[in-house]
């Protein structure tokens, strides 16, 4: 049997994948921005795209030829799952940070930028319901910036953010009553920064692109700092990230980014002695579980940008690529936003998906339906999965005829795809000082939701950058292979299985005396390869490695919770909805519907 596929296998179109490459190089040579086209190293670089079939070939041939063809594909899959991991914790240790002694010393003639050359932009729904909104105006007010633009949505909005200003700045004088130090990049001037100046507009539309934007016309610096409304950004952080700039074919950079260690404060009274042991003991037990779920969320999202980060720093050391520049915190060349062109199509930007439906069937329609035909164990899968990932009716019944949504989240992709496109560099600056941290996960709902729009992000976002942008086939081939086309089959619930399943089919174990401890091996090699892009944050919290990862294998399981949200979400990907806190669009987006 396995001859069988190996032989079917390997009938690869070469033909067709041979012109897709040959397009690629010519289109590298011919692109429509000068900047964009591929130099003779990248031209030649076009030749890593062949390594992947040729990986396929020689293990259907192998296992063609060997006498136990289980083995050969199980040791194809496990190249297949795990090449990545092992690529990037290479490259992982060869990055190299940006830094004013390395540009000094390098043979890029530049500018060094201070803090004053920078506007930082905030669009914002308002402090209520943010407990982070004054750590997070104060971090960015220590760091120097020539002015504070907060972009609102609405003007309620903008009024609550104007009244609690004064008490901000009084706060913050009283904190600062002499300013603090800078000093330039290359040690030439010393100062004292005041509080920069702290302007609220409202742009009276609840999407960020658009707060964005009309805050970035704004700007008169010439580099302006994007950051989200719950983004604390480390003291140093311009300071660190600036020198990123230096090379003038740097248009955008990314950051550093860490999640709080939030405690749990919501525990149940603890009864009096008169109420009996087993009352103490209910109460202690369901704070216990309560305790522990609130901080498995919390570890949860923190994973989730510790591997952000693990694999932009990786990629960026591989070949200057990154799959996303995250936006709650980045920096970016006003002359790039405040370009017309680039207004346009970023305030236009759609995705294909379906119309509504002209009738709106509910879930009791569809469990009549089911019923009829004996299948009510599928219906009850069906909505227990609809729960799990938010494919609901609202999202099916939008299957057919095709349309174009507009979308307001995805900002940061697009921005990364736009800047790709014109021939400008991507610098990731990964350092302790140029750190952003954030809150996620305290709401498993909202963090689920975030999951999803995350997910769904992906889906639409990576498909455009390889099929219709295609730059990024010869600017950065390797971080196509490491990061962009990973994620449309990394699903751990298919490929952990399917490696233990494989391995039971082999000759190796059949015939084994310790089949059981080849079986535990496997299953301990799987569990530990999840570990690799998460030591950092678990290096720095052990405790909750024993509490989540081992002996309780909560992060694990996760893992396989989110690859059916994953693949959920592959069919709902046109929902561009923002998970953030729910809001009531204002009366003229309400027309423009």
């Amino acid at each position: 049997m396995w001859t069988m596929l190996s032989a079917h296998y390997s009938k690869v179109p070469w033909a067709l994948y041979t012109v897709w490459i040959l397009f690629l190089w010519y289109e590298s040579r011919t692109h429509e921005a000068a900047q964009a086209r591929a130099t003779k190293a990248e031209q030649l670089s076009l030749l890593i795209h062949f390594l992947p079939p040729l990986v396929k070939v020689f293990f259907s041939s192998w296992a063609k030829n060997s006498g136990d063809s289980a083995l050969v594909w199980l040791i194809a899959i496990m190249v297949f799952r795990y090449y990545k991991t092992v690529i990037s914790v290479y490259f992982w240790n060869r990055y190299k940070l940006a830094t004013v002694s390395s540009c000094k010393t390098s043979n890029v003639k530049g500018h060094f930028y201070t803090s004053l050359d920078c506007t930082a932009i905030i669009p914002t729904v308002g402090p209520t319901g943010n407990s982070r909104f004054y750590d997070m105006l104060v971090s960015i007010a220590v760091n120097g910036p020539a002015r504070i633009i907060i972009s609102t949505n609405n003007s309620e909005s903008q009024n609550q953010v104007l009244n609690c200003l004064p008490e901000f700045k009084q706060k913050f004088r009283e904190e600062y009553p002499a300013g603090f130090d800078y000093q330039q990049p290359d040690k030439s001037q010393k100062g004292v920064f005041k509080l920069p100046p702290i302007d609220v507009i409202n742009a009276d539309v609840s999407d960020k692109r658009r707060q964005f934007l009309k805050a970035a016309k704004l700007a008169t610096t010439e580099l302006i700092a994007m950051a989200d409304d719950s983004a604390v950004w480390n003291r140093k952080l311009l300071e660190a990230t600036l020198p990123a700039f230096y090379d003038k074919q740097v248009a955008f950079v990314g950051t550093r980014k860490w999640v709080i260690l939030n405690k749990f404060e919501n525990r149940i009274a603890v009864p009096p002695r008169e109420n009996g042991i087993w009352e103490l003991c209910r109460v202690l037990a369901k704070n216990a579980i309560a305790e522990y779920w609130h901080g498995l969320w919390n570890t949860i999202g923190a994973l989730y940008l510790v591997r952000h980060n693990f694999e932009i720093r990786s990629s960026d050391a591989a070949d200057g690529g990154v799959f996303c520049i995250s936006g709650r915190t980045s920096l970016i060349r006003s002359a790039i936003v405040q370009d017309e062109e680039f207004g346009k199509e970023f305030l236009n930007e759609h995705v294909v998906g379906p119309r509504h439906w002209p009738s709106r069937p509910t879930w009791d329609t569809l469990r009549d339906w089911f019923s009829r035909r004996s299948w009510r164990i599928w219906f009850t899968w069906l909505k227990g999965l609809s729960w799990l990932t938010g494919l609901s009716w609202h999202a099916l019944r939008t299957w057919r005829p095709w349309k174009f949504t507009p979308i307001s989240a995805d900002d940061d992709n697009f921005i990364l795809r736009w800047v790709l496109k014109k021939g400008m560099k991507v610098k990731v600056q990964y350092s302790e000082d140029a750190t952003i941290t954030t809150a996620l996960g305290f709401n498993p709902r909202k963090f689920w939701d975030q999951c999803k729009r995350w997910s769904r992000t992906t889906a639409r976002q990576n498909p455009k950058a390889l099929f219709l942008d295609r730059v990024i086939w010869w600017r950065w081939p390797l971080t196509v292979w490491l990061t962009y086309f990973p994620w449309m089959w990394n699903f751990a619930l298919i490929w952990d299985p399917l490696m233990l399943f494989m391995l039971t089919r082999t000759n190796m174990y059949q015939t084994s005396a310790h089949s059981r401890l080849m079986m535990t091996a496997l299953v301990a090699l799987i569990w530990s390869s999840k570990l690799v892009k998460t030591i950092p944050w678990f290096w720095e919290n052990p405790k909750l490695f024993f509490l989540y990862f081992f002996p309780i294998p909560a992060v694990p399981m996760f893992s396989y919770a989110h690859s059916v949200l994953k693949f959920m979400t592959f069919f709902t990907y046109w929902d561009a909805t923002w998970s953030g806190r729910t809001l009531e669009a204002p009366a003229s987006d309400l027309k423009q519907e």
